[in-house]
């Protein structure tokens, strides 16, 4: 187990929240697939489910708020459809979300749920579906799909979606009702994101893409309150931005106080990157921000955002999924798009869990600190579960602390992989530095693997095939993670990770192809990532080798 540290009085911007289940990361007993993530004003943590049509509601620190549905889950029972694609919060607590309930019919479900998971009687009163729940047909919503859902300031509910001409929207009175307002379409378009601007105007992300097109190009769309295209946004009231060498996307979008507008997406095809644009309020891009307008967190290997956020200050967070480790990502970035180097290392985090772990969502709690949610597991002998992280915000002024500075130690899991268990983990080591790693080896670069032979061990086995070596500037754990190449190339198939207790200066492991009861590495081209984090979660840059594994005689 990682060793204690006094407080968080140290801590900083980026590092995980020691107040959050120990060591800043909670994995659920349950799976809900996040379709979006909502933050209410008193922290608390709203997912709508993407996998049922259910909603799940967590305290700030991430545990299941009883007082939501009797179990931190409420549903609304639509006959079909798989789950909600959006949802939304009102002024005053209640919950809107949507989904599809019949793809073929083109049909919509809608459900509005009170502060207490119920299903709010006021909204399609009496209906035929069920008071609180309601499903419209194309003939009453013109976006076949709701991809995102917006609640205007007098109670309106502005469902945005695509359909067969393109991006649209519909929208409901407070009470579930179509209020007969006839958006208008963008073609060849279909949305992600939607946010309104200050001036009550609805501002959509997503991408577009003409028949016959290889590539998708992102795309964002203003519209008036009253649904028409703004014209005074490029020319068209729409605007599609993208790469030459492969598709871009916005999936998540911002309007900051000023009318400028952040869109976070992904960018390119073989090579994914996460990438951030901002645009002026006409629609053009901010030559001011980032490299002509858009900024790359550029984490190592692939990366996918999932969410952004603004904060007080302006400097923008962005999270994600980086490959091939499958691991959280969060970045943020200063006013002019440069990464914020008092954040994490260098203006990024990514956070491991025990199993690969793809993000869903990510928002800011009341006090600043950064949430993100999505699932782990996703291996053949995990379960997959709902997993959520928090990052600690910068200090407030007058305090040394940052956040609302609980004073929880971190916990940690251990080296549990080793034989034996875990024992004591380092101590904090180099004070504020980040532990930093280097000369990883793993010698030879054959490593002969057999059912009998003995796994990953810190101690001298009596049939070693090969020797993990590195150095460490101060004590910490070390996140070993193997993949395993692929038919294409690549070293996309997480094969299994181990971590392991490491002392400053040089470090030999054992190694004989097994990293667990289950798992050992098949013949063939391997890479090994080796990342060093101290008590504090503060990460060493990672290390990579190759090797290959044959089978023994």
């Amino acid at each position: 187990m990682l060793a204690a540290v006094p407080g968080i009085a140290g801590a900083a911007a980026g590092d995980l929240d020691p107040t959050f289940d120990g060591d800043g990361r909670r994995v659920l007993p349950v799976r809900v697939t996040p379709a979006d993530m909502l933050v209410q004003p008193d922290g608390k943590i709203v997912l709508p489910a993407n996998d049922s049509f259910a909603v799940m509601r967590l305290e700030r620190d991430g545990s299941l708020d009883r007082g939501f549905g009797g179990d931190g889950i409420a549903a609304a029972d639509f006959a079909t459809g798989s789950g909600f694609t959006s949802a939304a919060l009102q002024p005053d607590g209640k919950i809107v979300a949507a989904g599809t309930t019949d793809p073929l019919k083109l049909s919509i479900g809608v459900a509005r749920f009170k502060t207490d998971g119920s299903l709010d009687r006021t909204f399609a009163p009496g209906g035929a579906d069920g008071d609180g729940k309601r499903i419209y047909d194309y003939t009453e919503l013109q976006p076949s799909y709701p991809d995102a859902t917006v609640v205007q300031p007098d109670g309106s509910i502005v469902i945005v979606g695509s359909s067969r001409s393109g991006l649209t929207a519909s929208r409901l009175t407070a009470s579930g009702s179509p209020d007969g307002t006839i958006f208008d379409y963008v073609p060849d378009a279909g949305p992600y994101a939607a946010t309104l601007a200050p001036d009550g105007a609805l501002v959509v992300a997503g991408r577009a893409r003409p028949w016959g097109d290889p590539d998708y190009d992102a795309v964002v769309a203003r519209f008036s309150p009253e649904g028409s295209l703004d014209k005074s946004f490029a020319g068209t009231g729409w605007v599609k931005l993208g790469t030459d060498d492969g598709n871009d996307t916005a999936i998540a979008v911002i309007v900051q106080p000023d009318g400028n507008i952040v869109f976070a997406g992904d960018s390119g095809s073989a090579e994914a990157r996460m990438a951030v644009t901002r645009l002026r309020a006409d629609g053009t891009p901010d030559g001011t921000f980032g490299d002509g307008g858009t900024a790359w967190p550029d984490f190592d290997g692939h990366d996918y955002a999932a969410g952004a956020a603004l904060q007080p200050d302006g400097k923008i967070v962005v999270a994600g999924t980086t490959q091939p480790e499958l691991d959280f990502a969060v970045a943020r970035l200063d006013t002019t798009g440069a990464l914020d180097p008092s954040f994490g290392v260098g203006g990024r985090v990514t956070i491991p869990f025990e199993d690969p772990a793809i993000a869903y969502g990510a928002g800011l709690q009341p006090d600043g600190k950064i949430v993100v949610a999505g699932l782990t597991g996703l291996t053949d002998d995990t379960p997959t579960r709902t997993a959520l992280a928090r990052l600690l915000t910068d200090p407030r002024p007058g305090t040394g602390g940052t956040g609302d500075g609980a004073g929880d130690q971190p916990g940690g899991d251990g080296a549990g992989d080793q034989p034996g268990g875990g024992g004591p983990g380092p101590g904090a080591g180099g004070g504020d530095a980040a532990p930093v790693l280097s000369k990883l080896t793993v010698s030879p670069s054959r490593i002969a693997i057999g059912k009998a032979l003995p796994r990953l061990v810190t101690k001298p086995a009596k049939r070693p095939t090969g020797t993990i070596t590195f150095r460490l500037s101060q004590a910490a754990n070390v996140n070993l993670r193997f993949a395993k190449q692929g038919t294409n190339g690549r070293f996309r198939r997480l094969t299994g990770r181990v971590r392991v207790t490491a002392q400053a200066g040089l470090n030999r492991i054992r190694f004989a192809g097994r990293l667990s009861r289950k798992v050992r590495l098949a013949p063939g081209a391997h890479r090994l990532t080796a990342v060093a984090v101290d008590a504090r979660g503060a990460r060493s840059a990672p290390m990579r080798r190759r090797f290959t594994a044959v089978k023994s005689g």
